[in-house]
């Protein structure tokens, strides 16, 4: 009898143990979500800020004779826009599967640095923490030739920098789970950068740097 139960016990303890294993085995059910809404709102403290891009600096060929010569830069303005979304409240499963194939509307940035839309500005993947060039209707792109004249004993620089706006705003986007149904309210902060026309210095320098000779706005 003894024997008959202490087998009975072990069959048991084997087939719990294995039943476990196959529990742990099961793979989860992916996550697959849907937009619901998304709402941008701007609150009293989002006004919009003037900002600039790094300073770039070209400079001609130094000119070591009487003569001078001339001399042309040539490169490429565009416009430049970012997005970027950050996550304050609300929950989202780590393992969502198409987080980045949803797009949202983003608010849109006039050339003055004011929102004019908030409904039909340009469209971008949701993506929270990770700032994204983004393509709107202001955006632009020109080749732009400055010629200069390179003076004797001199070289030329060219500095170029942009500027543009930065706007924020709080946003309210609604996720569903396509399978359970399960919804999940998201709030958070998002910030928009825009950097149009460039402003550019042409400088005439001395060979050894030593003096500006004059500057010249563009």
């Amino acid at each position: 009898m003894k024997t008959k139960l202490f087998f009975l016990l072990s069959f048991l303890a084997v087939f719990t143990a294995c039943g476990e294993e196959s529990n742990d085995s099961i793979p989860s059910m992916p996550v697959k979500v849907e937009l619901i809404s998304c709402d941008f709102i701007q609150e009293e403290g989002d006004i919009p800020e003037k900002i600039e891009s790094p300073l770039i600096v070209w400079s001609s060929p130094e000119n070591h004779t009487v003569t001078p010569f001339p001399h042309t830069f040539y490169f490429e303005e565009k416009s430049e826009e970012t997005s970027l979304l950050t996550l304050t409240e609300g929950y989202l499963p780590e393992d969502v599967e198409n987080l980045e194939e949803l797009e949202i509307r983003l608010p849109l940035i006039d050339n003055s640095g004011t929102i004019s839309d908030f409904k039909y500005g340009p469209r971008t993947s949701l993506v929270f923490g990770k700032k994204q060039e983004i393509k709107s209707i202001h955006t632009w792109s020109t080749k732009t030739a400055i010629k200069v004249t390179v003076s004797p004993y001199t070289f030329v620089t060219l500095s170029v920098q942009k500027g543009g706006y930065k706007c924020s705003a709080t946003f309210n986007i609604v996720l569903r789970n396509i399978y359970t149904f399960e919804q999940y309210h998201l709030k958070g902060r998002w910030i928009g950068e825009q950097l149009g026309k460039s402003m550019g210095t042409v400088a005439d320098y001395k060979i050894d740097g030593s003096e500006v000779l004059s500057l010249h706005y563009s």
